[in-house]
């Protein structure tokens, strides 16, 4: 597949893939590649399946997947000058949502919800004080920038989603940096997310429905 003539119309498809790129991807402007990571105990799936897919269908060209285990990461690469040309207009920054995004509608707001969630949130179940089982839903992310986090939450807000924001200061090799965690809770929460946004990861949703058979999820599932 070649793209003759690639066109970055906003879809739900292209909302989702900015999403992801945000979350776990980056240009290499130098070799004119787009490389989407995950982790190479979790993500093989979601990456050699749902997203290769995406992409192929979404700019109609061949994807490059391989694994690095000295990195402990899997690998997605997209090469074509034309679709890094287009994407640069975007000018996409890890530090804030595509303004394409925050210009649209609820249903792209929600599919690049889902592309960032699938790659760079998790979920896990506590405990808590009056409760035995690991029973309580936590959806949750950390991000070094404030006003990327402050978007998100925004965006969730529109999306009938209760998210909280807490800042913390993290020592990391030897230099202390400031990272912002951004948490939502509780059931009626979820409910609305798998309602309104849904995942696509399977390290994600197989904890989500471990937790409605059994009523709880352990952490180390």
């Amino acid at each position: 597949m070649c793209p003759s003539k690639v066109m970055l119309k906003l879809t739900k498809e292209l909302a989702e893939f900015l999403g992801i790129l945000i979350g776990d991807g980056y240009l290499d402007l130098a070799r004119n590649r787009v490389i989407i990571t995950g982790n190479i105990k979790k993500d093989k799936l979601y990456l050699s399946n749902y997203v290769k897919n995406l992409i192929e269908n979404l700019f109609q060209v061949k994807t490059i997947f391989w694994k690095q285990e000295n990195k402990g990461a899997y690998y997605l690469c997209l090469n074509s000058v034309k679709i890094i040309s287009k994407l640069k207009e975007l000018n996409l920054e890890k530090t804030s949502i595509p303004s394409i995004i925050m210009r649209s509608n609820k249903n792209m707001k929600a599919n690049f919800l889902r592309g960032l969630a699938d790659t760079d949130f998790t979920i896990y179940f506590k405990k808590g004080k009056n409760r035995k089982l690991h029973s309580y839903p936590v959806i949750c992310s950390t991000f070094n920038s404030k006003f990327l986090v402050s978007q998100i939450k925004s965006l969730l807000s529109e999306l009938g989603i209760r998210a909280n924001i807490y800042a913390q200061k993290r020592y990391i090799a030897n230099k202390f940096y400031n990272q912002y965690d951004i948490q939502i809770y509780g059931r009626k929460n979820l409910d609305i997310w798998l309602k309104n946004i849904g995942f696509n990861n399977a390290r994600i949703f197989k904890k989500i429905n471990l937790w409605r058979r059994q009523g709880f999820c352990k952490p180390q599932i």
